[in-house]
């Protein structure tokens, strides 16, 4: 190799480095800033300086290894808002996942017990709940108790309405963006660094996200006045977390190709448990 050749090998590296450095100082300054705008704004800038700059340097300076393997390929992440999230469902949500169930959800401040009578229906029971009443029906045997081995399935549904969402909820506008709340919380707790990384206790942000994702399935099935509006509201909450948390996945993926990358996690652990801590929807 020639001293010219090494040469610039030896600058494109340095310079790695200090985006590297440059990187890691604006998760930091993201985790502490008081601004929620401004801290997502330096958090995507960092996403943006890691995933894209710094891969394109390697590349060109011919020092780039293979990227560490991901569920599916995704365009890489973007400031505008929504990407983050839309990254994250297109890595780390399956067919299976994007399916709609029966029932779609179910309340999630139902106690176990409380919930015994919706664990009797199973895969084969999906026609119970295509005749169920939906969410703005009026259904006069709402809240009556179920005695286990004498009130039928039918009846079931009927007693526990506003305690499950259907499919049939979902429709227009409103149901596509509960949707989108729905499987941008499955794709969060989906994620790499949250299932193997050891930094966020899954379980624990499992509770923080379900009763936002309850939140915006009511709304869309309930079709109030005002209720796009809110649900956007709520997707863009969701954003603010699937933007850091994508931010310390890609961290944690590469850091096995890029070592030096691990330096810049604990200032992204930060800013996913800020948000975590100042989660409104309890």
């Amino acid at each position: 190799m020639s001293e010219r050749k090494q040469g610039a090998e030896a600058r494109v590296e340095g310079l790695a480095r200090e985006l590297r450095r440059l990187g890691g100082g604006l998760l930091e300054v993201a985790a502490d800033h008081p601004d929620p705008a401004r801290a997502r704004e330096l958090s995507a800038a960092a996403r943006v300086l890691m995933n894209s700059v710094l891969e394109r340097l390697e590349s060109d300076g011919g020092t780039a290894e293979p990227r560490d393997a991901v569920p599916v390929p995704v365009p890489v992440a973007s400031t505008e808002s929504g990407d983050a999230l839309q990254e994250l469902v297109g890595m780390y949500t399956s067919e299976y996942d994007r399916e709609l169930g029966a029932p779609v959800m179910t309340d999630p401040s139902l106690s176990w017990e409380e919930q015994k009578p919706l664990r009797r229906f199973g895969y084969g029971d999906e026609a119970y709940f295509r005749t169920a009443p939906l969410w703005n029906d009026a259904v006069p045997g709402r809240g009556k108790g179920v005695v286990r081995g004498m009130t039928s399935k039918t009846e079931v549904l009927r007693r526990m309405h506003h305690r499950y969402v259907l499919a049939r909820d979902l429709t227009g506008s409103e149901g596509e963006l509960a949707v989108r709340v729905l499987l941008g919380g499955k794709a969060v707790l989906n994620a790499r660094v949250i299932r193997d990384g050891g930094f966020i206790d899954r379980y624990d942000l499992e509770r923080e996200l379900a009763p936002l994702q309850w939140r915006a399935l009511v709304l869309a099935a309930e079709r109030g006045a005002g209720a796009e509006d809110r649900l956007r509201e709520v997707l863009t909450q969701l954003e603010t977390l699937a933007a850091a948390v994508l931010d310390l996945d890609v961290l944690f993926r590469r850091q096995t190709i890029d070592p030096s990358l691990a330096a810049a996690i604990p200032g992204a652990v930060q800013v996913v448990q800020a948000i975590v801590k100042d989660w409104p929807v309890r």
